[in-house]
């Protein structure tokens, strides 16, 4: 009888493209979460009308409430009339090689996606240094200039123009890195 089941099961996954079982767990979930989406609408209501001193009375009796819900809808589902679900399915070893490779393929990634994170904080920190140089120039800049007004030496002109080309480098260099800072 049990090799009949899933027989049919495999059957409709095949014909199909999906089974009874996983239509009863979709079908489960979108009971779920549109109840739970109905209830914070409700929720939102509700608390609008409520006293302060009353909202967390409520929020632990309606999440009381749906949790009861949830158990009388996994009950109910279970006696299905002993349908096979997802985790009674055989499985190939070449499935579950396959699926090893992919859990090793996303080590990988998020290994390598971790590197880049670090490398980019630590741009971050570099361009910190630089934008913290810039305000220095700009402080040092202006400094220079109200010098420069007051001596009107050649000297100090120079060193002046010296400086603004070292801002003006430092706000290109800043420009082209604001991309890592949002």
């Amino acid at each position: 009888m049990e090799s009949t089941k899933l027989d049919d099961e495999l059957y409709e996954l095949q014909y199909y493209e999906f089974s009874s079982s996983d239509f009863i767990e979709q079908f489960r979930d979108l009971v779920l979460e549109t109840t739970k989406d109905v209830l914070e609408d409700f929720r939102k209501q509700v608390v609008l009308n409520l006293p302060q001193d009353a909202i967390p009375l409520y929020d632990r009796q309606s999440a009381e409430l749906y949790l009861e819900y949830r158990k009388i809808l996994f009950d109910i589902l279970k006696k299905d009339g002993g349908r096979i679900h997802v985790d009674n399915l055989p499985c190939s070893k070449s499935d579950i090689d396959r699926l090893e490779g992919e859990v090793k393929e996303l080590e990988l990634q998020y290994k390598r996606k971790r590197a880049i994170k670090h490398l980019l904080e630590k741009e971050i920190e570099t361009l910190d240094i630089l934008e913290n140089l810039n305000k220095q120039v700009k402080t040092l800049c202006t400094k220079l200039k109200h010098y420069q007004e007051t001596t009107k030496d050649d000297s100090v002109q120079n060193l002046y123009n010296l400086n603004d080309d070292l801002f003006r480098k430092l706000i290109l260099i800043d420009k082209e890195h604001k991309f890592v800072k949002e």
